[in-house]
């Protein structure tokens, strides 16, 4: 810990991230984060608006930084301005000041100018106790990890290889349509596409009490738009009527080839063609080699049982990587009806940005 530092607290308002890059660098170098092309698409280009950004600085030195991505959600049928909090750090130097907790309360202290409601999010082992003890955040609950084994000999012998293979994998994909009875699966065009995707975004909306707004513009930013990772989004129709769409990538993770399903989101529950989705989903996975494919969602949602269906398996809290608790904190009184009801609630991979 750095003694005798005269550390400000400053808003972060640089016309390039050069200097928060120099900070993730101190901890997680060669992640996304350390990428400037990255970061202004998380920070500046997020269509919720771009992020809240406090730092805390040794002269130029950026020692800490908190961040808050503000989202659209629908809650009840309604549209509020939200937030998530995101990468959350500080350099080892600086580390034991409580710059981490001083930083969130002058940024959630900017909430009610930004008519930002609340603010939730997934926080790593370290920083939750810290939500929890120190800015009055709530556990709504806490997201299960499902995972799907495809060759689990492999897959135990390379991850205890750790091989230090990184990055994304590139997955061929047919052009055109998938199609099977009265069901299409086709990949998701944010142009051709837009009407009947709104069409679901109502749909989807109207059973789903709490959840962020998947609008078409959230969906091209969050997956078509971004840099360095790259999505397949599929969609199910069935008679030129959108049930749902999922979101898959693929990536090396501790040596293992993972195809992960960022998001799975039900409009309607037609079983049958679920299942021709999530066989598809299979094929993708294996043909192109993966050891298993992992995903999340509520366990009292329709998609966790879908996933249940489809031979994933939850893993034991105590073999999960890392937990997945949901943590709120409102910033206005009056929020609606059932908020902290954790049965209530939508979320997966793709509403925050690990995956």
């Amino acid at each position: 810990m750095k003694e005798n530092s005269n550390i400000q607290l400053n808003t972060f308002d640089d016309p390039n991230f050069s200097r928060l890059i120099d900070l993730t660098k101190t901890t997680y170098a060669n992640r996304e984060i350390c990428e400037s092309g990255y970061l202004g698409w998380e920070y500046v280009l997020n269509p919720g608006g771009e992020a809240l950004i406090q730092i805390a600085e040794d002269e130029k030195k950026v020692a800490s930084q908190y961040v808050l991505l503000p989202h659209d959600y629908v809650l009840n049928g309604r549209r509020y301005r939200g937030s998530i909090s995101v990468n959350t750090l500080t350099d080892p130097d600086y580390r034991g000041k409580g710059l981490f907790s001083k930083l969130a309360e002058k940024t959630f202290g900017r909430c009610t100018n930004e008519n930002i409601r609340f603010t939730i999010g997934i926080p790593n082992h370290s920083s939750y106790p810290i939500f929890k003890s120190k800015l009055g955040f709530e556990t709504l609950g806490t997201l299960p990890l499902l995972i799907r084994p495809l060759k689990p000999i492999k897959m135990a012998f390379n991850y205890l290889k750790r091989k230090k293979t990184k990055g994304d994998i590139e997955i061929p994909f047919f052009r055109g349509t998938i199609t099977a009875e009265d069901y299409k699966i086709s990949k998701l065009d944010p142009i051709a596409d837009e009407n009947i995707h709104a069409d679901f975004f109502r749909k989807f909306h109207s059973v789903v009490p709490f959840a962020t707004a998947r609008s078409m513009e959230y969906i091209r930013w969050r997956y078509i738009d971004i840099p360095i990772r790259k999505y397949i989004v599929l969609k199910l129709c069935k008679h030129n009527q959108m049930l749902g769409y999922a979101v898959f990538r693929a990536r090396y993770i501790n040596g293992l080839r993972c195809g992960i399903l960022v998001d799975l989101c039900v409009a309607e529950k037609d079983m049958d063609g679920w299942d021709i989705l999530m066989d598809v989903i299979y094929y993708i996975s294996r043909n192109n080699k993966m050891d298993l494919i992992f995903s999340t969602a509520p366990e009292h949602s329709f998609e966790y049982k879908l996933l249940r269906k489809s031979g994933y398996k939850n893993v034991p809290t105590a073999l999960m990587p890392r937990k997945l608790p949901l943590i709120f904190r409102a910033h206005d009184e009056h929020m609606p009806a059932g908020i902290r009801d954790f049965s209530k609630w939508f979320f997966t991979f793709g509403d925050y940005d690990v995956f």
